[in-house]
């Protein structure tokens, strides 16, 4: 009873593996038959297939079948069987022997055995060729839309049964078709209205519309002007005038200034030039933290809950501040720093190149507005890189889907992978007994 559980398991494995098409069923199928030719004597007509002579197959299908020849069959020197197109021709089929021939289902035909010399028709038979009616998928169920930032929505939705990919549509027009059961729509604009909407699609049909789903990007906070500081205005020095006497020289009584411009007429007058000026003072620096987050192979994350990195990833810092202020990114352990400028609206966003960057990292922000002092932000963000980069992502929209599961629902690939498994510790504990006994 050990051994037939563990044969089960191994043949489940194994099933797990079999590829097929996203309605369920193969996309080619492969059929064999077995049929015995008798001759049945020496009279035309006499002969038989057996178990049938008709064969039902479908278009598509990889065919084969085997022809045998029984010992005791009464003519001496063998059959052959022919189809009345180019599928197929055995050649002599020697008593006691059998031949196979192989072929692809395309249209209905039919075949007949004879005597290898081209004699009389023993026996007449047909392959009977049907085209299945497609059917389409079932309709996707769910759709969820979720606006995260300024400029992207998530979506997520439920299985439709028959689908091996979903198209995807905002606003009546098609943006992607995905094998996922999510999809990041990015790029969009602040404080917009987006309707979504789903088709499951088989490769060969499409379903129906999904019911909508609606979401409004995060608006973005009004720019934020800072209000300058007002500078010192000196007290310049009162002017002096002395009335000069007739042979008189004019000797002036006048306060010392910065550089004094005097002339002497019959009023003196003294300028005064004021140099230098206050000290700037800095100005508040606005930020706002509803918009930093960072963008790790694409997907969005707060900037207290980076994954784990690894060398390679594209990791995208991103925020918001005053319009048109300097942003320096200083990677401390490394130390790299980077420097981008925020728009009009003040957002920014700037690539951290992780290829050399191996172990604890942490990075700081200083902004300096259009006018003002920089200052440092008080924040963190702390990431660690491993080497190595991730392996491709599932999201990439392939076609293809390996094991019954994964023709159903986008996971397949997760059920080959156990079924493998399953198949590789039964076969090894069948082995392991067997060496016992």
């Amino acid at each position: 009873m050990r051994k037939l559980i563990l044969a089960a398991i191994f043949v489940a494995g194994i099933l797990l593996l079999l590829p097929v098409g996203g309605n369920g069923h193969a996309h080619a199928a492969n059929v064999n038959f077995n049929v015995t030719v008798n001759s049945g004597s020496a009279n035309p007509g006499t002969g038989n297939f057996q178990p049938t002579g008709s064969l039902n197959v479908n278009s598509g299908d990889n065919v084969t079948i085997t022809f045998s020849v029984p010992s005791p069959d009464p003519y001496c020197c063998g059959i052959r069987v022919k189809s009345n197109g180019t599928e197929f021709d055995t050649g002599t089929i020697a008593k006691g022997s059998n031949k196979v021939v192989n072929f692809t289902a395309g249209s209905s035909f039919g075949f007949a055995a004879t005597w290898p010399n081209g004699g009389p028709v023993k026996a007449t038979g047909s392959v009977n060729v049907t085209t299945p009616t497609p059917t389409p998928p079932a309709v996707p169920t769910g759709l969820a839309a979720n606006a995260i930032s300024p400029s992207q929505i998530e979506l997520s939705w439920n299985a439709a049964s028959g689908a091996t990919q979903y198209k995807v549509f905002r606003d009546n027009v098609q943006i992607t078709t995905t094998g996922m059961l999510t999809y990041s729509d990015s790029g969009l604009s602040p404080a917009t209205n987006y309707t979504y909407k789903l088709k499951a699609t088989n490769g060969t049909m499409d379903s129906g519309f999904s019911s909508s789903a609606s979401a409004m990007t995060q608006a973005p906070l009004p720019t934020f002007t800072p209000t300058p500081t007002p500078s010192n205005t000196p007290t310049p020095t009162p002017t002096s005038s002395v009335t000069q006497a007739p042979g008189q020289t004019a000797t002036p009584t006048v306060t010392p200034t910065n550089s004094p411009t005097v002339t002497l007429t019959g009023t003196v007058t003294i300028t005064p030039t004021v140099s230098g000026s206050p000290a700037p003072t800095p100005t508040a620096v606005f930020t706002d933290p509803k918009y930093d987050y960072v963008e790790v192979n694409g997907i969005v994350y707060p900037f207290d809950k980076i994954p784990q990195l690894h060398a390679g990833d594209k990791l995208d810092l991103y925020g918001r501040t005053v319009a048109f202020a300097t942003i320096t990114i200083t990677v401390h352990s490394d130390p790299n720093t980077y420097t981008t400028v925020a728009d009009s609206g003040g957002y920014w966003n700037q690539n951290i190149d992780l290829n050399d960057l191996l172990g604890d990292h942490t990075i700081t922000e200083a902004v300096a507005p259009p006018s003002g002092l920089g200052v440092m932000l008080n924040k963190a963000i702390s990431f660690k890189v491993a080497s190595g980069a991730i392996p491709a992502d599932a999201n990439s929209t392939s076609s293809t889907k390996t094991g019954v599961i994964g023709a159903l629902v986008p996971f397949g690939g997760i059920i080959a992978v156990i079924g493998a498994l399953m198949a590789m510790v039964s076969l090894f504990l069948i082995l392991g007994r067997s060496k016992k006994h």
